[in-house]
């Protein structure tokens, strides 16, 4: 394995921990070297976490978490970015496979694990043998039943292809549906993209649905992508599209900065898309969208400033139980 990634994890643990955020992110807690017949592997050992959000949202009916719970995972996403990037650290990868949740109370865990594997009650913790567990789900004994799902923590993880602020490993990042306007146009990017990247997320997360498609039909377009940014968000920044490096960039956009070609036949709007929600929440979210999805990179609000928009900045009090998810 290539020792980026442990560098990028290193860096995390030192200077993080200034920042509440660290508590947000899967902090590493030691690393060895494994010398075996396939060559040396570095190994990197974390605490034990629950499933990520690829999994966890399925419990819930159409994938749709509770607003509520949408709320305070955005907020714990933007405390991990706003510590990364005080560290010099970009993301580049913030999807629902990479956000873990994280054990509120591992001697729950712990204790299925005693039972299942060391059975041996007469020995001493201390004394117990390694066991080998296989790959299961844990799902059903990282909390116990019934649980308040307000009191869940979530931690970014996965930082192996993260990017530091002043070098770039690569200039091509983040997932292809999740990617900022700038990083399809290959143009220059920051921390930044990580805003546009949970900006896209976070709506995901609400109704279920991915929110670019990447263009009309089954195969991806970049034209057809930026048409669907474009129906949505309105026309591009003449300043980003000076910047584009992207073969044949210039001539897919009009002078007001529209895409020419590609008519796209329906987009459905940020407002119809969160209709359902209520009490003027659907408006404080769609604002909150808006301002992390700026095509403009510099309009983007940086973590700490998103914190503190009307969406987030309040009290939320209603319990989720674990006995609705499904």
């Amino acid at each position: 394995m290539d020792t980026f990634e442990l560098e990028v994890l290193q860096h995390l643990k030192s200077k993080g921990s200034d920042y509440p955020g660290s508590g947000f992110i899967t902090m590493l807690e030691d690393s060895f070297e494994h010398l075996g017949p396939h060559g040396r592997h570095s190994c990197l050992i974390f605490r034990v976490m629950g499933e990520s959000l690829a999994s966890f949202r399925q419990w819930f009916p159409g994938k749709r978490l509770p607003n509520t719970l949408v709320q305070q995972f955005t907020a714990q996403l933007l405390e991990a970015l706003s510590c990364a990037h005080a560290c010099g650290i970009i993301h580049t990868d913030i999807q629902p496979g990479n956000v873990m949740i994280r054990n509120p109370d591992e001697t729950h865990l712990l204790a299925y694990l005693e039972k299942k594997y060391f059975d041996d009650s007469a020995l001493s913790p201390s004394c117990r043998p390694y066991g080998i567990i296989r790959s299961q789900s844990l799902r059903s004994h990282y909390f116990p039943h019934p649980f308040d799902l307000n009191t869940l923590r979530v931690a970014l993880g996965d930082w192996g292809v993260a990017s530091w602020t002043d070098k770039h490993l690569t200039e091509t990042i983040q997932p292809t549906l999740l990617r900022s306007p700038e990083v399809i146009l290959e143009a220059p990017w920051d921390n930044s993209a990580d805003i546009w990247n949970l900006g896209v997320l976070v709506p995901e997360l609400i109704y279920g649905q991915v929110m670019f498609s990447g263009g009309e039909g089954s195969v991806y377009s970049i034209e057809g992508h930026l048409a669907e940014i474009n129906a949505l968000l309105g026309p591009f920044p003449q300043r980003l599209l000076a910047q584009a490096r992207l073969q044949g960039a210039h001539e897919m956009f009009d002078g007001k900065g529209n895409i020419r070609k590609v008519k796209l036949r329906d987009v459905v709007s940020l407002k119809e898309r969160l209709g359902d929600l209520t009490d003027g929440e659907g408006l404080k979210l769609e604002e909150f969208v808006r301002s992390l999805l700026a095509l403009d990179s510099t309009a983007r609000p940086v973590a700490s400033e998103a914190l503190n928009m009307s969406w987030l900045s309040h009290e939320y009090t209603q319990a989720v139980s674990v006995d609705r998810v499904e």
